[in-house]
């Protein structure tokens, strides 16, 4: 069963980023409360810079892995939290180890469309720029969801906004 992604969390329960992570074909490291995505899935450490292709990994022995971003974790109460794999969002669990929406869509966008460019936020404050953000994303993964043989689509699952569907449909 494929992992559904919210379009209207801001964060996202821990376990399932890595698991968002893993099924982009990355790999993932936690170092503090910063949880640092790389080019590669070779093992669960990616502290070594080279692999072996050998190891399922498709980075020659000689390259380096790149790291893609990094993703803020951290624990708190927050209303508008992905919490299950099926796109279910609501209050997190007390126990609940949380990482940033918007820098795990931003890190599935550029896998999935690499040539993407993200408009600069025209607002100073955190939440403004979020919101402008989070809608640049919502708009490509939409793109991404209704091209035919996705391989997003076939990674994730998403639900395709109201309008986009009833256009889809006419």
């Amino acid at each position: 069963m494929k992992l559904t992604l919210s379009r209207t969390a801001d964060t996202i329960e821990y376990g399932l980023a890595r698991e968002a992570i893993f099924a982009c074909g990355y790999g993932a490291t936690r170092i503090g409360d910063n949880l640092h995505v790389y080019s590669c899935r070779t093992s669960s450490s990616l502290h070594v810079p080279v692999t072996d292709p050998g190891e399922g990994c498709s980075v020659p022995l000689n390259e380096a892995i790149e790291e893609i971003g990094q993703l803020y974790c951290d624990e708190g109460l927050y209303s508008d939290c992905q919490k299950d794999r099926d796109g279910t969002t609501g209050f997190n669990r007390p126990w609940m180890e949380l990482c940033d929406m918007n820098a795990l869509l931003r890190i599935i966008v550029l896998r999935y469309d690499p040539e993407r460019d993200f408009e600069r936020s025209p607002y100073m404050g955190r939440g403004w720029s979020a919101r402008h953000y989070h809608s640049q994303c919502i708009a490509a993964l939409d793109e991404l969801a209704q091209q035919p043989d996705s391989p997003f689509a076939k990674d994730f699952s998403w639900q395709l906004h109201r309008e986009s569907r009833q256009g889809k449909n006419e």
